[in-house]
């Protein structure tokens, strides 16, 4: 019994650290918070390929034939990756949001905003000031 009381202590502690003391949340918090943790994931599973990457790079040879090879290659496979490109329709709006693109053109469906947003990011058609 005191083990289970000392189990919910440690789980109140651990919401009010987390919550700065809320009782209550709304959902668009709850929301936002786990969106942001998926950011932050898949931020970091970028950052830790392309470490991979440039380790992998570090034991080849340095000839800049290579160097050139490897960046047509990526970008070959970047662009393989947006024509596969899967996005749901929050996700869509909101890359187009963050590329400064309208949401939606009138009389424009999910599937014509989607492949729109292939076109965008495949032209470039974006600020490159924006940092990712």
């Amino acid at each position: 019994m005191d083990l289970l009381r000392q189990e919910i202590l440690k789980k109140r502690q651990s919401l009010a650290e987390d919550a700065g003391g809320k009782k209550f949340f709304k959902r668009s918090d709850i929301e936002q918070k786990k969106i942001q943790k998926l950011r932050e994931e898949e931020r970091r599973e970028l950052e830790l390929k392309a470490q991979r990457r440039a380790g992998g790079g570090e034991k080849s040879s340095g000839n800049s034939s290579d160097a050139a090879a490897i960046a047509d290659s990526k970008s070959l496979t970047y662009e393989k990756n947006i024509e596969t490109l899967i996005l749901p329709r929050q996700e869509v709006i909101r890359r187009l949001r963050f590329l400064k693109q309208p949401m939606t053109l009138f009389g424009e469906d999910d599937q014509s905003r989607h492949d729109r947003l292939k076109y965008v990011l495949n032209e470039g058609f974006f600020s490159r000031s924006i940092a990712t």
